[in-house]
């Protein structure tokens, strides 16, 4: 129980982690007119200042209606309501610091992938901080006039 514990705390601080690829200044929305590789990039941004925000709801609302977490040695995380659920649970969480490299969005049509490695630093509720370092990889479908939306979110050791 414990080490199933301990790695919905790693997935836990790694959803949070996706905040990393973001820098400081503001991103806009994606539109589903936008070129190539822009779009994703847009959405991602905007996804990433929603986390680091911590606004649950509105990550949740990133993902397709079948969109889902996907966590080592864990069963998928699937929808809207229940990602916002799980993220939910650390709310509690600080981000103190956090870092990406080798970000990466690759598009085929309807269809996206961003791949990046993040370092993060929380405080945990307990006080403590926690450094958590990892690859994360996102799946995007275009959603019409919604734009991109996540239909697969990944974290995983590096």
């Amino acid at each position: 129980m414990k080490r199933v514990a301990l790695r919905l705390l790693w997935c836990g601080l790694a959803m949070l982690a996706l905040g990393a690829c973001a820098t400081a200044a503001p991103r806009p929305a994606a539109s589903a007119s936008a070129g190539s590789g822009a779009g994703v990039e847009a959405a991602f941004g905007h996804y990433c200042d929603l986390l680091r925000a911590m606004d649950h709801a509105g990550i949740a609302a990133m993902f397709a209606a079948d969109g889902e977490v996907d966590n080592p040695g864990a069963a998928p995380i699937r929808g809207p309501a229940a990602i916002d659920g799980f993220l939910q649970g650390f709310s509690d969480y600080h981000v103190l610091s956090y870092t990406t490299e080798e970000v990466r969005t690759v598009v085929h049509g309807e269809a996206a992938q961003t791949t990046a490695i993040f370092h993060q630093r929380v405080r945990v509720p307990q006080g403590n901080v926690v450094e958590v370092s990892g690859r994360l990889e996102a799946h995007w479908v275009r959603a019409g006039k919604d734009g991109w939306r996540v239909q697969r979110m990944a974290t995983g050791p590096l």
